[in-house]
């Protein structure tokens, strides 16, 4: 077969349509042609567009199969949006016969396997039980809702909350239990099964039908909770008492524990009759904490009972309890019982649940005065993270500030949190009461200046000015640039006329008209000029700092575009049009015009004397021809002027998440750029991926499911990257997806078997 052989793939989807009645009638391919135009509006460059207008040109012949082709061809190589499934998903079950639908589905291709999955997950994503009965009467044959892939559509139905859809997947016979749990990198999808999703919603009847379907009662999820444990989180006693009729662990996670302090004494009640705790045989948390509860001598009278337990288990489930009591409301006699045992108050638990920290965190935390007064009249320490929670709480603060604190901790901890609450009373009453104006903040090394232009609260950075905020710090020159970049003219006008330095780079190697540069707002241009007149300068760059982690301020205004004239104003001042920072994700000019699909400005560039093949950035960033490539809707015409003029096929990426030109193409799913690349200029199927999250050709196009390019690739002469025997990690890729790309991986290992065969 030759490279663009995949397309004979849809020869029989025509064939199918031929057979039973076609679309009738220009007003059905005219209609066909607006789902198409909204579904996938990316797409609809010239090309498309011209394809569109012949097809509904009165001499145009077959409209209904080439539409169709067209139609399919899209959705197996995921390039339509959800928007636009929805849409053919309604056209395909409504207005399309049934006969002819069934059709389509007996056609045994990859194309069709790739089309029928995208319509199920569509129908169940949306929660459309009647397409989905439509499908599956119309031939959805059982392998495309078998294993994992049914699985992940009988969770996404529940996530979805669609229990009438998912009860008809369970009726169709799909596996509750899912394979192997996956983390994918964007989301939690494959990290939980259908029985935690169901338990979630408190859905008893679906808990009910999967269990009696076989779901694994105690099987954890990826953060090692049961579906029991979960019960007990939402509070869902009719799920808890159905798992603990199916037989579920009531010992697993410190469900009793969870119940006694959160729940109340229902849900308490009906695990602790299930549970071998109440054996007078070892401590529980929850046992402490009910006689703590109930004052000193009923917490003693307890832990005499159980002498025989050693001593460093029963002061390990105190301290337990100590935190405990203080994370939740309603347990403030359990704390002053627990101190009068002798509890240390300045434990600090590591249990996942406590975060790591002390008593007096969570008690400040939760707002209990009580359990506040009683820790800290008991010796607690007042830590920095102490003060970050009560600088939401001016209540709070005072409690603790009247027992004395360390005035660096309340700049430290307390100014962040004021800032970030956008609390103007705490902000006041820390700096009143002595916390340093210029401390830096544990995240992110942060000033309070910079955290209140961050915030946008221009009330909060008039007041640390007149606090005395260093305006010659490098702080301060780091606030403007966000102040510039935020878009908000006031803020950036007030600390000028304070005299922030406006002309030197930060610690960062950014100038204020960088920083500027980088703001999306319509009011660019009048806070770019405003800072004109107040004196910065456009040459003075900071592109020469070693420690530059943004680009030159042509870069910037390229890679943010507006139509302000401020590209022109700063060429036409006479920039070097190949500076570039010296950061990670730094870029030039010509880089950024290419990114950006603007053939007119990368001409321009050239003309000036722009490199046209420097080298990609270290992370994430492309050559002008990678950048091109890349584009979601490619411009062919640039990608045509940039190969003209010489541009390397097979520069190489990044070494983090770089692309060479045809890895870029694979992955967006640009299937006649790929052809090109590779007939027409030699691109290399088999380049190597970049050294750290890279992706071969073939792999980038399995991972986000193009099928036709996974086809072109292979018949190319992909092969599987070096070091490995076989295709096992692009269909690894392909299926990890958070909705699997079942059918590329079919494709893949149908390849391998032939391989294996010859």
């Amino acid at each position: 077969m030759g490279l663009g052989s995949s397309e004979a793939s849809l020869s029989t989807l025509t064939l199918a349509l031929h057979q039973s009645p076609p679309l009738k009638g220009l007003a059905a391919a005219h209609h066909l042609a607006s789902i198409l135009e909204q579904a996938v509006p990316s797409l609809t460059a010239d090309a498309v567009k011209q394809f569109l207008w012949q097809l509904l040109h009165p001499s145009a012949h077959s409209y209904g199969s080439q539409m169709a082709e067209l139609v399919f061809g899209l959705i197996s190589n995921n390039l339509v949006a959800a928007e636009g499934m929805k849409h053919f998903l309604n056209y395909v079950t409504r207005h399309i016969p049934q006969r002819t639908v069934h059709a389509l589905f007996c056609v045994d291709t990859i194309t069709v396997d790739a089309v029928a999955i995208k319509l199920l997950n569509t129908a169940v994503e949306n929660g459309d039980e009647s397409a989905l009965e439509i499908l599956l009467e119309a031939g959805i044959n059982q392998k495309r809702i078998a294993g994992r892939k049914g699985t992940d559509l009988l969770r996404a139905a529940i996530q979805a909350e669609k229990v009438k859809v998912a009860e008809r997947l369970l009726c169709a016979g799909t596996n509750p239990n899912p394979g192997e749990l996956v983390d994918v990198a964007w989301g939690t999808y494959n990290s939980t099964t259908p029985l935690h999703a169901a338990v979630s919603l408190g859905e008893t009847d679906l808990v009910k039908r999967l269990l009696d379907a076989g779901a694994q009662v105690d099987r954890p999820d990826l953060n090692g909770n049961t579906a029991l444990a979960l019960a007990v989180k939402h509070g869902e006693l009719a799920c808890a008492s159905l798992l603990l009729g199916a037989g579920a662990d009531v010992t697993t996670r410190g469900a009793l524990d969870y119940a006694f302090l959160v729940q109340g004494s229902d849900m308490c009640q009906l695990l602790s009759e299930r549970s071998a705790e109440n054996q007078q045989m070892s401590v529980s948390l929850w046992e402490i904490l009910s006689a703590a509860r109930r004052g000193v001598r009923p917490l003693q009278a307890y832990l005499q009972d159980r002498i025989h337990v050693p001593e460093a288990v029963r002061q390990e489930f105190l301290e337990k309890a100590l935190v405990s009591a203080c994370c939740y409301p309603r347990h403030e006699a359990a704390v002053d019982a627990l101190l009068a045992s002798g509890v240390d108050p300045n434990v600090e638990e590591l249990m996942s649940n406590a975060g790591g920290m002390s008593p007096l965190y969570w008690a400040v935390w939760d707002g209990s005065s009580r359990a506040v007064g009683s820790l800290l009249g008991r010796g607690a320490k007042v830590s920095g993270d102490v003060i970050q929670a009560a600088s939401t709480s001016l209540y709070m603060l005072r409690i603790l500030t009247d027992h004395g604190v360390r005035l660096d901790l309340l700049g430290k901890f307390g100014l962040p949190a004021a800032l970030l609450a956008h609390n103007m009373n705490t902000l006041r009453f820390l700096l009143q009461a002595g916390a340093d104006v210029d401390s830096l903040g544990t995240f992110n090394r942060e000033s309070p200046i910079e955290m209140a232009v961050s915030g946008g609260n221009l009330q909060a950075v008039k007041l640390l000015i007149l606090s005395g905020a260093d305006k010659n710090d490098y702080l301060m020159g780091r606030a403007a640039n966000r102040a510039a970049a935020l878009g908000r003219l006031e803020i950036p006008k007030a600390l000028v006329e304070s005299g922030v330095p406006i002309n030197e780079p930060t610690n960062r190697g950014a100038t204020v008209l960088e920083a500027c540069a980088r703001c999306r707002l319509a009011c660019r241009s009048e806070i770019f000029h405003y800072l004109l007149e107040a004196g910065t300068e456009i040459l003075h760059a900071g592109h020469n700092d070693p420690y530059r982690e943004c680009d030159s301020l042509l870069t910037e205004l390229i890679k943010h575009p507006q139509d302000d004239g401020l590209v022109r104003l700063v060429l036409d001042a006479g920039v070097q049009v190949n500076v570039r920072g010296i950061g990670r994700y730094s870029q030039t000019a010509i880089q950024a015009a290419a990114a950006q699909g603007d053939l007119d400005l990368v001409k321009e560039l050239c003309r000036r004397g722009a490199e046209i093949n420097a080298p990609a950035g270290f992370a994430y960033q492309r050559t002008a021809l990678q950048a091109a490539c890349n584009r979601t809707v490619v411009n062919m015409d640039l990608v045509k002027f940039l190969l003209e003029q010489g541009a390397d096929v097979n520069a190489k990426g990044g070494t983090c998440g770089g692309v060479t030109a045809l890895q870029a193409a694979a992955i967006q799913g640009h299937t006649n750029l790929a052809i090109m690349l590779i007939k027409d200029f030699g691109a290399d199927v088999n380049a190597d991926p970049a050294i750290q999250d890279g992706r071969t050709a073939l792999e980038g196009a399995a991972e986000h499911g193009r099928l036709d390019l996974v086809q072109i690739l292979l018949n190319a002469g992909a092969k599987p990257r070096k070091g490995e025997a076989g295709f096992k990690n692009v269909i690894k890729l392909a299926e990890e997806q958070a909705e699997g790309r079942w059918a590329v991986a079919d494709l893949v290992r149908s390849y391998e078997r032939g391989l294996n065969q010859v």
